[in-house]
């Protein structure tokens, strides 16, 4: 039997990574800048898209659970309050990045009160690896 190079170099290998798209994920919140607008709650959609190490096992602990990041996304969305959906998105990536080990994470909300439109959408990134990437709870 020869030399297994591709074996031998596996622990130098990067391990391959996936990308986990999330959307039209639905929440009510309170938000927008009246006090009128933020008495009700309100339906919004967001779309969460980031990359997670693939697994080489068929095993929900080799990669991001997205059951758990939708989770913990609605939680931070109906948790409080809020004036702008630009706060809310960086309020989500925030709380994905204190839980998960994540990169290259974009969160799009879409809000559908602004009269005479079908949606107004923010959309916020943040490239590369995110600041307070945590182990997955």
């Amino acid at each position: 039997m020869g030399f297994d190079f591709l074996n031998a170099m596996s622990d130098f290998l990067p391990m391959p990574t996936v990308r986990i798209r999330i959307h039209d994920l639905e929440a009510w919140c309170r938000v927008g800048v009246p006090d009128t607008e933020r008495a009700r709650p309100q339906r919004l959609l967001f779309d969460i898209e980031f990359d997670a190490t693939a697994g080489e096992t068929d095993d929900i602990s080799a990669t991001v659970d997205y059951f758990a990041v939708a989770q913990v996304a609605l939680g931070t969305a109906e948790a409080r309050p809020r004036k702008l959906i630009e706060t809310l998105a960086r309020d989500i990536l925030d709380a994905l990045a204190a839980q998960f080990p994540i990169t290259d994470a974009c969160v799009r909300v879409r809000k559908f009160s602004v009269p005479s439109t079908g949606e107004v959408s923010v959309e916020m990134r943040h490239p590369g690896q995110l600041e307070n990437s945590g182990t997955e709870s």
